[in-house]
């Protein structure tokens, strides 16, 4: 089971023990906001759409800021980086140029693919964006004594 769906689906799925949970988030402050990328594994094979932007709107209470074409390929596709440089650059540059149109200082994806081309591109070019794993997100604002 993936991560974000284990997050959604089994430790956050009940709203109504919220407040008696023994996991709680720091709010987040309002410079803050946070872009997602859909990756092709999430969306394709895992099925997964609206589970990490709940996470990362009601959970965590963040400004979430949806980026144009938030499902397309960032360009990593397995070994399409590797065979086909040239396209997994120009699919690189337009995802971070739909990421950085929102705004938003941090980008979450949850494919380790993903992430490592993402933050390639993003160290490669120096733009001011942070990209994040969903669990690195929340890990990030859990209080110091629940880290």
């Amino acid at each position: 089971m993936d991560f974000t769906r284990f997050m959604d689906s089994v430790l956050l799925a009940d709203k109504a023990s919220a407040a008696t949970r023994s996991v709680h988030y720091i709010p987040a402050s309002s410079d803050i906001a946070v872009t997602y990328h859909d990756s092709c594994q999430s969306c394709n094979c895992l099925n997964l759409r609206p589970e990490a932007r709940r996470i990362i709107q009601h959970e965590l209470g963040m400004e979430l800021r949806e980026m144009p074409q938030s499902d397309v390929c960032c360009g990593f596709g397995g070994s399409t980086s590797m065979e086909h440089p040239e396209v997994a650059e120009r699919l690189l540059n337009n995802k971070l140029r739909n990421a950085e149109s929102t705004g938003a200082n941090i980008l979450v994806a949850d494919n380790p693919g993903c992430l490592m081309h993402l933050r390639g591109g993003v160290d490669a070019t120096g733009k001011p964006i942070r990209v994040l794993h969903l669990a690195q997100l929340m890990a990030e604002h859990l209080p110091p004594a629940q880290r």
